[in-house]
């Protein structure tokens, strides 16, 4: 049996068709950063926060369904907003 990906794929009144488990991993990227942060304290551990929480803006922007070229212009304003 052969799956096809479809992306964008909408249905007369239905609105963008959306696989199952999509945003599992970025669940899961979630619940870890929380517990992180609720539990640990440290130097290292504020970086591995801020790199797991950029991760998962990363992921949301990527399983969105939004047009390439906003995802580009939302990741751009992230990227300066980083910036020291």
């Amino acid at each position: 049996m052969v799956v096809q990906k479809t992306q964008h794929a909408t249905q007369p009144g239905k609105g963008p068709a959306v696989s199952p488990g999509r945003f599992g991993l970025l669940l899961i990227l979630l619940i870890v950063t929380y517990l992180l942060s609720a539990f640990t304290n440290g130097q290292w551990i504020e970086a591995l926060r801020v790199i797991l929480f950029a991760g998962a803006a990363l992921l949301a922007l990527r399983n969105a369904v939004v047009p390439p070229r906003t995802a580009r212009l939302i990741l751009i304003i992230v990227l300066a907003g980083l910036s020291p």
